[in-house]
């Protein structure tokens, strides 16, 4: 068999042509959902398949690992410096531009009315909290041990906008037969706040409240404990004081 170096002697017949298929532009070319029915049937199918999906922690690490060290593409921009993030901004509040304060006020005063209903606050709170998926942070998921060691059975978290009351959502609620919330203040962010602001607010709706602080969760776990127990300790002679009373009427 002979060897050697061979040359092509005929030129390449596609060479430096163009695929026929990638010089049509695409069908969807500049339709929307709202003007191509088409269009909206993916953009809806697209939307389900994602919608509630699950995502691994072998996935999420995978994820993590392909985009560390990666930067956001619009990091140091502004609406002043670059087209794509003053387009962003301006979908953002597009359909608010050129609207007059009257005008304004006429699109919000029915939802203003509606936040009014504690029904329906409570169901538009509990619904943006589950659809967030949110999880306990790290200091809901110590006071969660806690209690599932002291008080198994007796406490719940809900801090994912399972209980709504008021407009609030406890991070604990008493599952044992008692209208009893535990929230959880995090030395930062709560720094500010005044803890019996929080126990008046839910003692209009009938009730009890216990703050934890979060130094105390992590300096003194065997107070917390001690503080929840003298807590419902009190709440069951007050019970019982009401139960006596209604006897005798």
């Amino acid at each position: 068999m002979p060897t050697g170096v061979y040359k092509r002697t005929k030129p390449i017949w596609n060479k430096g042509k163009k695929c026929p298929q990638n010089s049509y532009p695409p069908w969807h070319k500049g339709l929307t959902k709202e003007t191509d029915v088409r269009v909206a049937r993916m953009a809806e199918a697209s939307a389900k398949a994602r919608t509630g999906t699950p995502c691994s922690e072998e996935k999420k690490q995978v994820l993590r690992e392909r985009n560390k060290g990666q930067k956001a593409w619009n990091k140091g921009l502004t609406k002043e410096t670059d087209a794509r993030v003053l387009k962003n901004g301006r979908s953002v509040s597009l359909s608010w531009v050129g609207l007059t304060p009257e005008e304004r006020e006429i699109r919000i005063a029915p939802y203003r009315d509606m936040w009014k209903d504690p029904t329906v606050k409570n169901n538009w709170i509990r619904k943006l909290r589950r659809a967030a998926n949110l999880r306990p942070n790290k200091l809901e998921t110590l006071l969660g041990e806690i209690l599932d060691k002291e008080f198994s059975g007796e406490w719940l978290y809900t801090g994912n906008g399972l209980v709504t009351i008021g407009g609030m959502i406890p991070d604990f609620t008493n599952i044992n037969g008692h209208k009893t919330v535990i929230e959880t203040f995090g030395n930062y962010w709560h720094k500010d706040k005044n803890p019996q602001d929080r126990i008046d607010k839910y003692s209009v709706f009938g009730y009890s409240c216990i703050v934890i602080w979060e130094h105390e969760l992590k300096d003194n776990p065997e107070f917390v404990v001690e503080r929840i127990i003298n807590f419902m300790e009190v709440l069951n002679d007050k019970e019982k004081s009401k139960d006596s009373l209604l006897k005798m009427e």
